[in-house]
Parts: C-alpha cells; sequence; structure tokens
C-alpha cells in the first residue's frame, strides 16, 4: 500500500503523461513514483501506454530513458506501440519503433505544453463546485486543478470555500479525498464551515463539521492495496456522450459492448460508491 504521498506522486506521473509534460513527469519519477505501475483501469494501462495513447512523444522517450519496458502489455494484450497505432498518434507510433529497434531521436520542443490546460482546469474546477458535479471535479483535479488554490476574487475563496457556498456536499467530500485543507481561511478570515453557516446550507456546514471531527471517513486518492493503480471507472457522462474513460479502449461491436468489464478495486469511493474521473481515450 502506498503512502499518501505516494499516491500523490503516482497520480501526478499519470496526469504528466497525459498531458506531456516532461518536468512534471521528472519530478514525479525523482520522487518515487513508479515507472511500471498500472493505472487501475480497464486497460491496467502503464505510464508509457498512457502517454503513447495521448501522443506524448517527449514524456515516451523520457520514460524510456528511465527504463520503461516498450515491450510490456496492458489488459488488453497491447503495447505502448500497439495503442499509438490503433489511436492514430502516428509521431508517438514512429518513436516507440525507432526507439524498439534501438535508433536515437531528437524532438524539436521540450514538451510541457499543458500550462493553458492547467488554467482552463482550475477554472472548470471552481465551475463543479458552484456546480454540485463530481465528475467535473474529478477531471479537473486530474488534469492539473489544485484544490487549494484561490479563486483571484477580493474574497480568495479555494475550491472548498466556493462548495461550501453552494452547498455542493458531493463536490466538498471529493475534495477533502484529494486533501483539501479543511481549516484554510478565505480573504475574509472564514472556513469552509462557516461559510457554509453564513450562505445557509445546512448540509453542507454538517458535513464540513463531521468531517472536521473525523466522523466521516475520508481515505485519501490513490492506490490501495492488490497492486493495482488509479482506477478510473466511466462516469455518468461517459456513457451518455460516447466517450471513454482513462485506459478504456472504445466498443466497436454490440457483443463487445454488451460484455461487463472485468472488476477492478476503487480506491477512489464516495460512500462506497466509486468515484468518477475524467475521461480519456480508449487504449
Amino acid at each position: 500500500m502506498l503512502s499518501s504521498r505516494q499516491q500523490k506522486t503516482q497520480i501526478s506521473l499519470y496526469r504528466a503523461c497525459k498531458n506531456n509534460s516532461v518536468l512534471r513527469a521528472k519530478s514525479a519519477l525523482d520522487q518515487g513514483a513508479s515507472i511500471d505501475l498500472p493505472d487501475g483501469t480497464a486497460g491496467q494501462n502503464m505510464p508509457i501506454h498512457i502517454a503513447a495513447m495521448f501522443g506524448a512523444s517527449h514524456t515516451i522517450q523520457l520514460l524510456f530513458e528511465r527504463g520503461a519496458d516498450l515491450h510490456v502489455k496492458n489488459q488488453r494484450g497491447r503495447t505502448a506501440l500497439d495503442v499509438a497505432r490503433r489511436i492514430g498518434e502516428k509521431e508517438a507510433a514512429a518513436l516507440l519503433e525507432t526507439l524498439a529497434e534501438g535508433g536515437r531521436v531528437h524532438l524539436e520542443g521540450s514538451g510541457d505544453d499543458d500550462d493553458d490546460d492547467n488554467e482552463q482546469a482550475q477554472l472548470s474546477l471552481f465551475d463543479a463546485c458552484r456546480s454540485n458535479e463530481p465528475l467535473l471535479a474529478t477531471d479537473a483535479i486530474l488534469g492539473g486543478a489544485d484544490v487549494d488554490a484561490a479563486d483571484g476574487s477580493t474574497a480568495s475563496n479555494r475550491p472548498l470555500h466556493v462548495a461550501a457556498v453552494y452547498g455542493a456536499c458531493e463536490v466538498i467530500e471529493l475534495l477533502c479525498h484529494y486533501h483539501a485543507s479543511l481549516g484554510s481561511l478565505n480573504g475574509e478570515g472564514l472556513t469552509a464551515v462557516e461559510l457554509a453557516r453564513k450562505s445557509e446550507q445546512p448540509k453542507a456546514s454538517s458535513l464540513l463539521k463531521e468531517l472536521i471531527d473525523g466522523r466521516v471517513a475520508s481515505p485519501p486518492p490513490g492506490i490501495t492495496g492488490g497492486g493495482t493503480g488509479l482506477v478510473a471507472q466511466q462516469g455518468a457522462a461517459g456513457a451518455l456522450d460516447g466517450a471513454v474513460t482513462f485506459g478504456e479502449a472504445p466498443h466497436f461491436d454490440q457483443q463487445q459492448q454488451q460484455q461487463p468489464p472485468p472488476p477492478v478495486i476503487n480506491p477512489f469511493a464516495l460512500n462506497g460508491q466509486p468515484l468518477p474521473s475524467f475521461r480519456s481515450r480508449g487504449g
């Protein structure tokens, strides 16, 4: 079982592989993130598979330099090269082919092109706090949003403060899963529970009080037991629009679609229910 800090670094590595963020990937690896730990989805993708499915060439090269196995297969029996070809990431596929053959590749640029994505993710997180949408909030957090970042207003509210004002109980509990600070003060010197009371949100106030007192279990997100990694179950929105979640391959025929996904251990849980995850491409 990984510690809370290790869980965070592992999630950071998966995120870096999705966003082609080389600096973030280096930092996560330097802090102990595993290069061989599957993400815990139905696809059981390693970091190299994730980078391949998102065409994160700079991150692929970094993972290879750090010892990633190019021939390792995910749960569906696919290598990173298979994934890149299947998705249509031609540059990533060409890079993986060259590396597998022992060749060397010089890539232009440095990766680390997700700054704009992080800014958008932060805005999305605040939107989710106002509308009580845990799926959107999870997408935002795993997309780079900071659970303790101030919103830039004169009130300097953190996501937890905003969720408290709007009575967004599901998002409040989710934020606590991601270690949001329950005692942080906004620009007016108020905590989230004080804002919930001030805004006449009794359910949110009660939940926050219970979280502070430790009466509601709020296990940290990440990897727990059994060697599984970041588990991402398909959310309701994904089912509606045909999108697939992180690591899960799209279904191409009705027979395959009717087959239930293999059981996985979900370390993310809200009152025993799977925590929705950010959408992704098929692997």
